[in-house]
């Protein structure tokens, strides 16, 4: 082979590689960066979800699909500050003791059903009751007991101050009690 032959081979392969290591991605902004209603979602999982209601489930793909099913009556943002989700304030008593909630109106289930007082009483007394055996009783031993006040307005009376109760609510997603009273729970 000739050293201009040569030469130009080497050229044309380096030509090659470079646009096969910095290809356009024109195309791809492009397509990408205009949302769209409406088609499905697909998601890679690591493992199968094993159970999807927030009363039992401690399973970390089980948790991920839930949080995309329910909704937390108060959440932590990105930077650790605790922020209305389903309750749009709520209030505590300045001994730690009564903490009141304050729901949005108008907040629906999936089929359609409003949220109100009674889901979020509901979720929580079905955490604390003793047969349910929920992993996550013992972070709401110190619920003494939980009044409706009205329709939206619901209260968490503590029988000590608990510093992080607003921080335990905000991982505990809210399930619909028209749907789940009555039921065997760990089946569902």
């Amino acid at each position: 082979m000739s050293v201009k032959v040569r030469n130009k081979t080497i050229v044309f392969l380096l030509i090659m590689n470079l646009t096969m290591v910095f290809p356009s991605r024109t195309e791809a902004k492009e397509k990408f960066l205009k949302g769209r209603y409406g088609g499905t979602l697909v998601m890679g999982a690591r493992e199968i979800p094993t159970k999807i209601n927030p009363i039992f489930t401690t399973h970390t793909v089980s948790l991920d699909l839930m949080n995309l099913i329910f909704d937390h009556l108060i959440r932590m943002n990105t930077k650790g500050k605790i922020e209305p989700s389903l309750a749009e304030s709520w209030e505590n008593s300045e001994d730690g003791l009564i903490y009141t909630f304050y729901l949005k109106e108008g907040v629906k289930f999936h089929d359609g059903v409003e949220l109100t007082a009674k889901d979020v009483k509901f979720t929580y007394e079905q955490i604390l009751d003793p047969k349910n055996e929920s992993p996550y009783r013992s972070h709401f031993e110190l619920i003494e007991k939980i009044e409706i006040i009205d329709k939206y307005i619901v209260k968490f009376v503590l029988s000590d101050p608990f510093p992080i109760f607003l921080t335990k609510l905000a991982y505990r997603e809210i399930v619909p009690k028209h749907i789940l009273e009555g039921q065997e729970l760990r089946n569902t």
